[in-house]
């Protein structure tokens, strides 16, 4: 549920310290929320990387969240690895995301990746390949078919926290 000012709070501080209108790997914690692609934006963004400046960054927004998630080099090749490089193609489809420990800036913190989708038929190899690094690949697999518009009480509840707990 999101939270209002005056609220008592219980979450990752991350979450609400960085005050960002997008979605933030703190705020998915451990759920693997299954979303459909509402609208692909473009919008210019400050690097977290301290001294680099904005940016033009392509931007998700689900049907179900209300924010907006920044997709990076290897969530893009994943998402035009499913559905071309058009985002065109992107609209309609669900995406299911995890959390997994990612490399930035020498540390490692938690980012957010692509499970799959029950979208795709059967799994699917992507080669991630960035400048002056070694090839790596993801493997993309089939998820299951619940929408997050119908989130179990574990899952994210798309606004910044998690689905309410009774």
């Amino acid at each position: 549920m999101a939270q209002r000012a005056g609220e008592e709070y219980s979450g990752p501080y991350q979450a609400i310290v960085s005050g960002s209108q997008f979605v933030a790997a703190v705020e998915l914690g451990d759920a693997t929320p299954t979303l459909t692609i509402d609208s692909v934006r473009v919008a210019t963004v400050e690097s977290m990387d301290p001294g680099k400046g904005a940016s033009d960054k392509l931007i998700v927004y689900f049907a179900e969240a209300s924010k907006g998630w920044i997709v990076n080099s290897t969530n893009g090749k994943c998402l035009a690895a499913m559905w071309g490089d058009d985002v065109r193609g992107w609209i309609g489809k669900r995406v299911t995301l995890i959390v997994e420990p990612v490399r930035f800036g020498g540390k490692t913190l938690p980012g957010i990746r692509i499970k799959g989708s029950p979208d795709i038929g059967s799994a699917i190899q992507v080669e991630i390949k960035m400048p002056r690094k070694k090839a790596t690949y993801r493997e993309l697999v089939p998820t299951g078919g619940q929408r997050a518009s119908q989130p179990s009480t574990d899952e994210w509840d798309g606004n910044g926290g998690m689905g309410d707990r009774e």
